[in-house]
């Protein structure tokens, strides 16, 4: 719920955004690319744009890749990056989950329904007490 709070503090409202690529930049999880004729080179991050949803994802990576079978898929295919590529790219992949997610309004393809079930309690019931305190 912590980092959905964050994630959102960050976008404010999806509708800013026209491509999931311009939310990723945003979000600062889109590596710097540069292409001369026929060689390119993806660097670093760019370091421009809002930094708390890309460090509260990035601290999550194992719990995402555990529970999205496409995002285990790729990190299994990666072979030859480094760890922190691999990271920042399963990151920049939920953000354009996550923008998709928003932008159509449904839910995740991947969405597990008792787990779900179990944080829509544990809300509902923090809802309730800040409401009695």
């Amino acid at each position: 719920m912590f980092g959905a709070v964050c994630i959102m503090a960050d976008i404010i409202t999806i509708d800013r955004f026209r491509t999931s690529k311009n939310l990723v930049s945003y979000l600062r999880a889109a590596p710097r690319v540069d292409a001369s004729n026929n060689t390119i080179h993806i660097g670093r991050l760019n370091k421009a744009g809002r930094k708390m949803a890309f460090e509260i994802l990035l601290q999550s990576v194992t719990h995402l890749v555990d529970g999205n079978p496409n995002l285990l898929r790729y990190t299994k295919h990666a072979v030859g990056k480094s760890k922190n590529k691999i990271r920042a790219a399963v990151v920049g992949r939920t953000i354009r989950q996550i923008f998709y997610i928003l932008k159509n309004k449904e839910p995740n393809w991947f969405l597990q329904e008792g787990t779900f079930a179990i944080k829509k309690r544990q809300f509902e019931r923090i809802l309730v007490s800040q409401k009695i305190a």
